[in-house]
């Protein structure tokens, strides 16, 4: 399942978009209103990874981009 508008595409994430998960999620402060979303390994980012899979979750992805928000 893919969403899109103008400058947003919503969509399931993949594994290719767990080095982007754990970018942000690694990010003080991007966890600063919510610290229990930190993560301090790669490995927590992956179980997130297969979690958010389960439940069917979807990434946001700007502009067209391939890149998932928070990706660097």
């Amino acid at each position: 399942m893919e969403l899109q508008t103008d400058r947003l595409s919503l969509r399931r994430p993949t594994t290719a978009d767990v080095d982007a998960i754990f970018a942000v999620h690694r990010d003080p402060e991007t966890c600063a209103y919510n610290p229990s979303d930190a993560l301090a390994r790669f490995e927590e980012a992956e179980a997130l990874y297969r979690l958010w899979d389960d439940q069917e979750k979807l990434s946001i992805l700007v502009d067209g981009s391939s890149a998932t928000v928070g990706d660097e």
